[in-house]
């Protein structure tokens, strides 16, 4: 008996810790809405990934944005996904480390398009499609959203605000709580680079109740995961990510509210 109301504390105290209310979200058809993968762009980065002409291309077919937004060391945002460079740009170098001047000479995979500023996005879409607004982890929270969040001011278009880092989302939260924002969500246990408590603690979004999310945003792999499965069960709104074929988006449709998809058109 001890042991059953033991396992039902610990069940209790897991769903509390975890569970993301929807409210917010639920009533917005805007979130429903297919979102391109770093704006619509091509499987061989003709048309590159997080570019300008990647993000146009979402906006002529009416399909939402997700773009990975980061400040250089002279806190600039910039729109880029990785760390570092050389996958896209084929140099050396940190985007954090760097000043915007040394950043915006770059190209993007030999084409003539430029690693996009946030400014320089927000003036392309301009409220044409929503955005989903993924904030890089940085050890620079407080700075970085507060850059970011400013240019959001005078933006009059549709947007949530999401990221991987429980520390920016509860920056979010205390200090712009009005502004949509959704936990992303992979399996961490592989990442040997993070602590094995926090591998734990992020695979299982443990932080939610701390940060209280709007909605979940899974990799489509890990959507079997407890915390996701929780919290469809009591409502949260979800999306899925990368889904990458038409096939694949028939087969998860059901599991989601919405999916993030590349390389196809829903």
């Amino acid at each position: 008996m001890e042991t059953m109301i033991f396992i039902g504390v610990l069940l209790f105290v897991y769903v509390f810790s975890v569970r993301i209310d929807s409210k917010r979200v639920r009533p917005l058809e805007f979130m429903r809405i297919p979102v391109a993968h770093r704006g619509l762009y091509s499987k061989d980065q003709r048309v590159p990934e997080n570019s300008l002409a990647a993000f146009q291309s979402a906006v002529d077919h009416r399909v939402a944005i997700e773009l990975d937004v980061q400040c250089s060391a002279d806190l600039v945002p910039f729109v880029f996904h990785d760390d570092g460079l050389k996958r896209m740009c084929g140099v050396d170098g940190i985007l954090e480390t760097m000043k915007s001047e040394e950043i915006k000479p770059l190209r993007l995979r030999d084409t003539e398009e430029t690693i996009p500023t946030f400014a320089e996005a927000l003036k392309l879409v301009d409220g044409k499609v929503p955005l989903w607004i993924e904030i890089k982890t940085t050890k620079r929270v407080s700075l970085v959203v507060e850059r970011i969040v400013g240019l959001l001011e005078d933006y009059h278009g549709e947007y949530s605000i999401c990221s991987f880092d429980p520390y920016v989302l509860y920056e979010l939260k205390k200090k712009h709580p009005t502004i949509l924002r959704g936990i992303i969500v992979e399996y961490a246990m592989r990442n040997k680079k993070i602590k094995f408590k926090n591998r734990v603690i992020l695979s299982l979004s443990l932080m939610n109740c701390l940060i209280r999310p709007d909605y979940q945003s899974y990799d489509v792999r890990y959507r079997y995961c407890p915390t996701y499965q929780v919290n469809r069960l009591l409502g949260a709104f979800g999306a899925l990510w990368a889904i990458g074929s038409k096939g694949q988006h028939k087969k998860i449709k059901k599991q989601c509210d919405t999916v993030i998809f590349e390389h196809y058109l829903p």
